[in-house]
């Protein structure tokens, strides 16, 4: 996943830069997010969403149209407790 993504966005620098600049922030999200989650025992489904979702956007841009997805989640769900690092293998195993 890293080095796929790291090469989308070597492709994108001059063909699509501000493409290239919403991966990698993107990637930075998602690679501090995941640091974080692993170190604690307790986080929220909000939490796991953001991760998710910044995972997702990142694909988008390595499959474009062939992805398409949604998160539909009612605002006070977000704040439930949830297992870090629970939900992210479930979508990656999806996609």
């Amino acid at each position: 996943f890293l080095f796929n993504t790291l090469g989308n966005v070597v492709s994108l620098v001059r063909s699509d830069p501000a493409r290239a600049e919403a991966t990698l922030l993107n990637l930075a999200r998602l690679l501090r997010a995941s640091l974080q989650r692993t170190r604690s025992a307790v986080g929220t489904l909000g939490d796991e969403l953001e991760l998710v979702t910044a995972y997702l956007e990142i694909q988008q841009v390595r499959m474009g149209e062939r992805l398409r997805w949604t998160v539909d989640v009612p605002p006070g769900l977000r704040t439930l407790a949830f297992p870090p690092m629970l939900l992210q293998p479930l979508v990656e195993n999806a996609v």
